[in-house]
């Protein structure tokens, strides 16, 4: 628990504390104020339990979702007809990208034609994933550091069972109180241990699904990844591509909307493979100014921490000393290969990226073209089919190659890394 948290909580204690003594209330006054200290201090006892509960309350929030985006129909015509409304605006924004100079003083360029396809984009996603993508390497994270924060409390109450003085004062916590909160704790670990189990299995089961054959270890090295959620995100956006595309094909067999209508609902095509792009753009722009920024950060701290150490050796005289700093070096040169080891995967990933960026505009130009000249059922019903094998084929390019952690003390510093990394960006 960091000062910060807890600040309020002691100032506020303070504060009750002062009025008690200072107060010229009767002692039945003195006595609800001490109640009411006493109320104060169960609050933080339970802080661990809220917290764990508010988690959970949020992922099971996630999962009714989920369930009600993949099982209702209308759900998913709600989703077509959200996008129809913006097919006209990006076509025509589309058309004036291709007509427009690549620099120009006066009109606007290419590039501010993109800009304009890219706010729109911006506005349609939270409508197509109905608000946020479910974000399984911020809850896993933040269940980690629940238990961590839940360890260094348990670690605190065994040092103060182990020194304890029946005359440790009037507000001290009795050994009964201790070994209850204790226990309670330890609860709050395995809970959250059982939610992270729950959210690996989740992400492996919805990976399987996309044809994404993942182990547990593996899953778990996604998770602890810094750009695990942005996978998530590109994941999701395939899932919501494959369900939207079986509702098209199906309308389409029924002749459920004349050639018109045929080529209106191929413009959703366009505005989906616009926004895989555009999702794979904003992952590419991630790992460039945040994810390597910030890691090059990490590893600085870390040269500067050898430097300081290196100093303290030469100014040391003490043999132990000595030993101890050198150890401390030997432990920023494995952060410093764990962190390039961290570099190397998000490179790969980006040029993953680069290469399945490059089949998606390839996509966009056939989409383009398509929405131009479909004039029939058959035909649409014809690239559907097409479009969903060369989706599958973009997801199969940029799905990270995921290599399980040796040991254990390489993911401790990796997961390590990737916090610190968090704290920057």
């Amino acid at each position: 628990m960091t000062i910060r948290k807890i600040f309020p909580f002691f100032l506020s204690l303070f504060l009750l504390f002062s009025e008690i003594i200072f107060s010229e209330e009767n002692e039945e006054g003195f006595w609800d104020s001490v109640k009411e200290l006493s109320s104060q201090i169960k609050i933080v006892k339970s802080q661990f339990l809220r917290t764990l509960e508010a988690l959970e309350k949020d992922i099971e929030k996630q999962d009714s979702t989920d369930k009600k985006t993949t099982n209702n129909q209308v759900d998913v015509q709600d989703k077509i007809d959200t996008l129809r409304l913006k097919i006209d605006e990006v076509v025509n924004l589309k058309k004036s990208e291709n007509e427009a100079s690549s620099w120009t003083l006066v009109s606007s360029s290419k590039k501010d034609y993109r800009i304009k396809i890219d706010n729109v984009l911006a506005e349609i996603e939270p409508i197509l994933f109905d608000g946020e993508v479910v974000n399984y390497s911020k809850r896993i994270q933040k269940a980690k550091y629940l238990i961590e924060d839940a360890s260094s409390r348990v670690s605190v109450i065994n040092e103060e069972l182990l020194f304890y003085k029946d005359d440790r004062g009037f507000f001290s916590k009795s050994k009964e109180d201790l070994e209850e909160e204790k226990k309670d704790l330890k609860r709050v670990i395995k809970r959250s241990e059982d939610l992270i189990d729950d959210l690996e299995f989740d992400l492996k089961k919805k990976l399987n699904a996309l044809g994404i054959k993942v182990t547990r270890e593996q899953i778990r090295v996604l998770t602890s990844r810094v750009d695990g959620d942005d996978l998530s995100k590109t994941f999701a956006i395939f899932d919501i591509t494959k369900q939207i595309s079986n509702s098209l094909a199906e309308l389409i067999k029924t002749n459920s909307f004349d050639s018109k209508s045929t080529v209106k609902y191929y413009g959703i095509y366009v505005l989906l493979s616009e926004l895989l792009a555009y999702s794979q753009n904003q992952y590419i722009d991630r790992i460039d100014t945040l994810y390597l920024t910030a890691l090059d950060q990490v590893k600085e701290d870390i040269w500067k921490s050898i430097e300081f150490t290196n100093d303290a050796i030469d100014n040391s005289s003490n043999e132990n000393n000595i030993k101890i700093l050198k150890q401390n070096i030997n432990s920023n040169e494995f952060a410093l290969e764990v962190a390039d080891f961290y570099k190397d995967i998000l490179l790969n990933q980006r040029k993953q990226l680069v290469t399945a960026l490059e089949k998606t505009r390839e996509q966009i130009d056939v989409a383009y073209s398509t929405y131009d000249t479909a004039a029939v059922s058959f035909n649409l019903l014809e690239l559907i089919n097409r479009s969903q094998d060369e989706f599958g084929k973009i997801l199969n390019l940029q799905a990270p190659d995921i290599i399980p952690f040796e040991n254990e003390q390489l993911a401790n510093k990796f997961n390590e890394i990737s916090i610190q990394i968090s704290e920057r960006i």
